[in-house]
């Protein structure tokens, strides 16, 4: 082999004080192709679980449900309430879009990977149709994205509340609410389901219900799509587990290595090194979501067969 040819290795990045690296321990030679494998594992698993539209959708969730929960707070100043509509609205279309990438994202790359009529596409569609049969919330919020498109800013109307508690403590209850008659009203493509619906209403509803039952939708398509990939799931991430631990000490992390035959050494410093971490967190996020996937069909009656 020649001194310049590239080489892997499997070893260890020592992480010291102020999370900045101490020593690279370049353990052993490797092929290739083993590195490419952990990389293609690596990003199947961020595909499904870290970078998906799932974990999109997750995070304007979680902002607008933090938004919401800062306006309940009793010591929040109540002339500032008002204040923060705009920031709600903003929280709801942001969640309305990612909600709509949730379904036409994922939709794309499960054509890309799997093909049009593969079982995972034609799965994760079935879901979402027995949500949008089954859930008021999520084919609301299917039309209502539509309205936001169409229409401008959701009308919604924000109610502030504050009692003395039987202690004396102050407590403070921030509702977000919704006008059937406003939206029939205003918007004429609702569709047969959503329109008889909000017909048959006869009083505002709350908003933050309808999201919070909205985004239990999404979650059990996901869930659904993540166990009919089992099998590949626990593959990838069992092959990445593998290839070391930092279990005993957190501070060491396994990586991949790659350098010029000549480099070389047992341990080094300072040197310009390119490496790659193995992803142990995202492999052990993986199996968790698997079995707390599995765990949830099973609540609520779908067992370990997702259809």
């Amino acid at each position: 082999m020649s001194q310049e040819e590239t080489v892997w290795h499997l070893g260890y990045v020592i992480i010291g004080e102020n999370n900045k690296i101490h020593e690279l321990d370049f353990g052993k030679e490797v092929t290739e192709s083993e590195a490419e494998r952990h990389r293609e594992s690596a990003y199947s698993l961020m595909e499904l679980f870290t970078e998906s539209p799932y974990t999109a959708l997750e995070k304007r969730y979680s902002s607008l449900k933090a938004t919401l929960a800062e306006l309940s707070n009793p010591e929040q100043d109540s002339s500032s309430t008002y204040g923060r509509m705009g920031a709600i609205q903003q929280g709801v279309d942001d969640f309305l879009s990612a909600f709509r990438a949730f379904d036409d994202r994922t939709s794309r790359q499960l054509n890309k990977k799997f093909g049009a009529a593969s079982p995972e596409l034609q799965l994760f569609k079935r879901a979402l149709s027995h949500e949008f049969d089954t859930s008021f919330a999520y084919r609301f919020a299917c039309k209502l994205r539509n309205y936001s498109q169409h229409c401008g800013r959701v009308p919604f109307s924000g109610n502030v509340r504050g009692f003395l508690g039987p202690d004396g403590s102050k407590n403070r209850i921030f509702a977000l609410t919704l006008d059937p008659a406003k939206l029939l009203g205003e918007f004429d493509a609702w569709g047969a389901k959503v329109r008889a619906d909000l017909q048959s209403m006869t009083n505002e509803f709350s908003a933050e219900d309808f999201i919070d039952q909205a985004m239990t939708s999404c979650i059990v398509a996901h869930v659904k799509l993540v166990i009919s990939q089992k099998e590949a799931v626990e593959d990838a991430a069992n092959y990445i587990l593998s290839l070391g631990s930092n279990s005993a000490n957190p501070k060491r992390w396994p990586a991949f290595f790659t350098l010029k035959k000549d480099q070389w050494s047992a341990t080094s410093k300072g040197q310009d090194i390119s490496f790659q971490y193995v992803r142990l967190d995202v492999a052990t996020h993986a199996l968790q979501s698997l079995s707390g996937g599995a765990a949830l069909l099973a609540s609520i009656g779908y067992g370990e067969t997702a259809t």
